[in-house]
This record gives structure tokens, sequence and C-alpha cells, in this order.
């Protein structure tokens, strides 16, 4: 979804309230990972009949996501022509931004984890492996 608000942000810099859910989604279409087929498909029918309806089955669809909902919310005030309309659209664009910095410092702190669990691994086999030769050569010797 990030990217898809991404594409969103960008035309609305471009083209203000005159910015039309329809072509973002046309200019998302073949950008959009196999995953967001279906949510592009859903909004392109849904878009049939008129943009608040689209939004609003949107909404709908995904009650459980704060981040859609969000975008629902700023949707409508771009269509409705809005004066704070930038504003909210700043603002969620940034709160997106913020959110996936977070998810991307999840995924190194995770990795970071498992790279020390396997440098601690190796150290202990190699730390082993010395021992034995040690205590061999000491046996023997």
């Amino acid at each position: 979804f990030p990217n898809f608000f991404s594409i969103y942000y960008v035309q609305y810099k471009r083209l203000g309230t005159a910015l039309k859910l329809s072509d973002v989604i046309q200019s998302y279409k073949n950008l959009a990972p196999y995953e967001m087929q279906q949510f592009v498909s859903r909004i392109e029918v849904d878009l049939a009949s008129g943009e608040a309806h689209a939004l609003r089955m949107l909404d709908k669809r995904y009650v459980y996501n704060p981040d859609i909902h969000r975008f629902c919310a700023v949707a409508a005030t771009v269509s409705r022509g809005d004066a704070r309309a930038e504003k909210v659209v700043e603002s969620l664009q940034t709160e997106l931004e913020h959110k996936s910095v977070e998810r991307r410092r999840a995924v190194v702190r995770k990795r970071m984890a498992m790279v020390e669990k396997v440098q601690a691994g190796l150290l202990y086999t190699v730390v082993t492996c010395l021992m034995l030769v040690l205590f061999v050569f000491v046996a023997i010797g």
C-alpha cells in the first residue's frame, strides 16, 4: 500500500485537487506487484459507480487497516477540493514514510540478531575444534 500512496502523492503534488483516483489506478496498475493486483482491480470496478463510492467500498473492505482507512479519508478530502487537502496528504505521506522506516529497522534488527547467533555458533565450533586439536597434541606428545 505505501507504494500505491506514493504514486497518489506524486500525482497530487502535480495536479492538486484536480487529481482523480482513476488516474492513480491507471498509473499504478502496471507497476503493482502481484499481491496488489486484486486491490487495484476491486477499486477499478468500484470506480465505475463513482470515486466517492469506490472510496466508501475500499474503506468497508479494509476496516481493520488504519492506513487504508486514513487514505480513504484523505482521498475524499482531496476529491471535495477541501482547503486543508494538502496538509492531510502531506501528513499521511509523512506517517507512511515513518512506518516504512520503522519496518525496515525491525527487519535489520531481526537480521542482526540472526547474524549474531550464527557468529556465536561459528565461534563455538572453532573453539571446540581448536580444543580438540590441542587435546590430541597434548595426549600424543
